[in-house]
C-alpha cells in the first residue's frame, strides 16, 4: 500500500476515534470531537476561531447552533476523508460559508 494512501486511511479513522481530539464542534443536538490540525488547516473560519482571541480558542468548543447538523457532519467527513463529491451535493452553500480551502 502506498504511504499516501496509508496516511489518508489513518486520518479517516481518526474521525471516529476521539482519542487525541482537542476540539469539540457542537451543532443542534449533535457534537463531534475533532482534531484542530485536521479541521483548522482546511477552514479559515475554524482556524481564525481557534487561533485568535475568540472564546473557542480558550474553551475548545465551536458552537454552530445556527447551522443544520447534516451539512456540518458532511463537512467534517470531508476534512477527514477528502471526499468532496458528497459535500458538494449536500452542502455547497455551507462550504462557501466556512471558506473551505480546497
Amino acid at each position: 500500500m502506498p504511504q499516501t494512501q496509508s496516511l489518508v486511511e489513518s486520518i479517516t479513522r481518526c474521525f471516529d476515534d476521539d482519542t487525541y481530539s482537542d476540539l469539540t464542534i457542537v451543532c443542534g443536538d449533535r457534537s463531534w470531537k475533532v482534531h484542530r490540525v485536521v479541521v483548522c488547516s482546511q477552514s479559515r473560519v475554524l482556524h481564525a476561531a481557534c487561533m485568535t482571541g475568540f472564546k473557542e480558542a480558550q474553551t475548545g468548543v465551536v458552537d454552530l447552533d445556527d447551522d443544520d447538523p447534516a451539512p456540518v457532519e458532511t463537512m467534517l467527513k470531508f476534512f477527514y476523508t477528502g471526499n468532496y463529491i458528497e459535500l458538494a451535493m449536500r452542502a455547497e452553500r455551507f462550504a462557501s460559508k466556512c471558506e473551505l480551502q480546497l
